[in-house]
């Protein structure tokens, strides 16, 4: 090694006081959160019957963390996986909020309910919940659609 050069990552960045005092209570707040008594503690299947097609969520808990399989239709199937980290609000007012990464693929539309699944149950409970999973009907028409989702949202809301 040439003397006088510095191993990358050796370098002390210096963060200012207030900002590590805040990083801090954000961590507590979620930290605090992730000892909700709504978490899950064992596996449990749902299985909701729609007027065209069934559906089925399967809630299983990852050490503190949760995993949410949606399936259902005529060819249940992987199309989407979204992962939901909780955090505080931007907006500053300690509310907790939630930040979403999204894997779909190309062509499927399993986006919109493994969205609102994992973010829901991320807010309810305060734990990292990733949700996979996917839904087919052929010639699947709005009305259903809408009537799929309108059954997710009263799962969220129990």
């Amino acid at each position: 090694m040439t003397e006088g050069r510095k191993q990358p990552g050796s370098e002390k960045t210096e963060v200012p006081e207030a900002l590590n005092a805040k990083n801090e209570m954000d961590a507590l707040k979620v930290l605090e959160m992730r000892n909700k008594p709504e978490a899950v503690k064992e596996a449990k299947v749902i299985t909701i019957a729609l007027s065209f097609s069934e559906v089925s969520l399967t809630i299983t808990p990852v050490g503190e963390d949760i995993h949410i399989l949606f399936s259902g239709g005529e060819r249940p199937h992987i199309g989407c996986t979204v992962m939901a980290v909780p955090r505080e609000s931007l907006t500053g007012d300690g509310s907790i909020s939630v930040t979403s990464s999204v894997m779909n693929l190309t062509g499927h539309k399993d986006e919109a309910v493994c969205r609102e699944l994992a973010e829901a149950w991320c807010r309810k409970t305060g734990r990292v919940t990733v949700c996979t999973g996917g839904f087919h009907v052929d010639n699947i028409t709005a009305e259903q659609i809408a009537e799929l989702m309108e059954e997710i949202v009263k799962i969220i809301c129990r």
